[in-house]
């Protein structure tokens, strides 16, 4: 199944039969009201602005992970300095604003697709790498910190970028 097809599950508009159009609550007019919109075509304006609706989320899951990417350098290069608990924290793949994002979508359809479930597996792998990579550098190995920022971390972060923006892209 196609993403823009599982973007209509995200946001599909809620519809009230009994003041559908103006055409009343009749039997007939549900039935109409389900027909249109079992049969959307692509310039439907609601698929539209569904498809718009997704797309945003997406971007502003995306500017989260981006976010996040920032605090974990900064964590990073200030790993040996003297931080408070809330300073030294940094969010896992859960409290992440990409993770909450992820944990939406899989309430519902569009989060079993293929993608979102690579995606989710994929943020969860470099959560993991991060956190080895800041152990690493808290006791003061950077020459490991390194390594692995440079190799497995690094894959990791332009995979999961290449999966937001596929999916931005629909």
């Amino acid at each position: 199944m196609k993403i823009q097809n599982l973007f209509k599950h995200l946001f599909r508009p809620m519809s009230n039969p009994a003041s559908t159009h103006g055409r009343g609550g009749n039997a007939s007019s549900r039935h109409s009201e389900l027909e249109r919109s079992s049969s959307l075509s692509a310039q439907d304006p609601e698929e539209l602005l569904a498809q718009d609706i997704a797309k945003l989320d997406i971007q502003r899951a995306l500017v989260h992970h981006l976010e996040w990417c920032v605090v974990f350098n900064e964590r990073l290069h200030r790993a040996n300095s003297l931080l408070t608990e809330t300073e030294a924290h940094l969010p896992d793949a859960h409290e992440s604003g990409l993770g909450q994002w992820l944990a939406k979508a899989a309430e519902q359809i569009v989060g079993h697709h293929d993608m979102f479930v690579e995606l989710r597996d994929e943020h969860e792998r470099l959560h993991e790498l991060a956190s080895q990579a800041l152990m690493h550098a808290r006791s003061g190995r950077m020459d490991l910190a390194s390594t692995l920022l440079n190799t497995d971390f690094e894959r990791s972060r332009i995979r999961v970028l290449e999966t937001l923006r596929m999916l931005q892209r629909g």
